[in-house]
């Protein structure tokens, strides 16, 4: 969840893809914040009844009606769940199977029920979205965030040391003493002497351990990642990481002052290039299937 949005991944288009009806799919408009946000519930309600009304004409039992509508009315119920919205909602329900996301789409209204999910109206949302990831690296900051074309998120550290103190904690306290002496921690590399060796190797196992929980944290995603960084920064931490979707672009600078929606700013032209070609694919195949029984329509 980025925020208010909610990102739409591959993963997501391969699972509603496999859903066997009765599949409900509603879609519809919503508020951001103010007291428009109260019309999201009422318009979800009307939908959900449109939807009860097309299941009784397709031979749904009345019994079996309502069980298949409960995580519909759930949702009208949940008034937080309302104050937490960007400009459309899409969600989709079937025997057994829920799915929703709250999208930077203004929606048109609209209940539909068939023997698949109608998945075209998600397509803008996935096609150029871009699902990538962004570890923001500095000294006394590391960051990561989950991104896409329309919104980005900081996502929880895990295992990823959140400075170079928490990830060198564990330093021998005369190894300490002898960094102080020879000039300090600062990673600022001018010159080979010998405080700039050891200041090197800091850095090393500083990013060595970030690479390490950033794996820990992450398991075994194919995601591009993106740094934002100054330059030698980038240049070790690439020298280090076994994670394989690394892209070539930087975020060059230091990015401890810099916002989420700023690197979210300077990221999407870098990465929009990086596109997963899966998703053309899956575009295409959903396309070839306009006229067919199993249309995403």
């Amino acid at each position: 969840v980025l925020g208010d949005l909610d990102v739409v991944s591959l993963e997501d288009l391969k699972e509603l893809d496999a859903v066997e009806g009765p599949c409900i799919s509603i879609f519809m408009p919503t508020h951001r914040a103010g007291a428009e946000t109260l019309q999201g519930s009422i318009r979800l309600s009307n939908l959900v009844d449109q939807a009860d009304r097309e299941l009784e004409s397709i031979g749904i039992d009345k019994r079996e009606r309502p069980v298949i509508l409960e995580p519909l009315r759930r949702m009208v119920d949940d008034d937080t769940f309302w104050q937490h919205q960007s400009d459309g909602l899409v969600v989709y329900v079937s025997p057994g199977h829920f799915r929703s996301f709250r999208v930077a789409l203004p929606l048109e209204e609209e209940a539909t029920v068939g023997p698949r999910y109608r998945i075209r109206p998600l397509l803008p949302v996935v096609s150029g979205n871009g699902n990538f990831l962004i570890l923001a690296l500095a000294e006394n900051s590391v960051r990561l965030f989950e991104a896409s074309r329309y919104a980005i998120g900081e996502l929880d550290l895990g295992a990823v040391p959140g400075s170079k103190a928490d990830a060198l904690w564990y330093e021998d306290p005369e190894r300490q003493l002898q960094l102080r002496q020879v000039g300090g921690s600062s990673a600022v590399f001018h010159g080979h002497g010998f405080g700039d060796e050891v200041r090197k190797e800091e850095l090393e196992r500083f990013l060595r351990a970030v690479d390490k929980g950033l794996h820990e944290r992450l398991g075994n995603t194919d995601r591009p990642l993106m740094l934002a960084c100054v330059a030698y920064y980038a240049g070790t931490f690439r020298g280090i990481t076994s994670y394989p979707k690394l892209v070539d672009e930087v975020i060059e600078g230091n990015p401890e002052h810099l916002r989420a929606h700023e690197i979210h700013a300077k990221a999407w032209p870098l990465i929009e290039k990086h596109q997963n070609s899966k998703l053309q694919a899956i575009i295409g195949r959903f396309h070839d299937l306009s006229d067919t029984s199993k249309s995403a329509r």
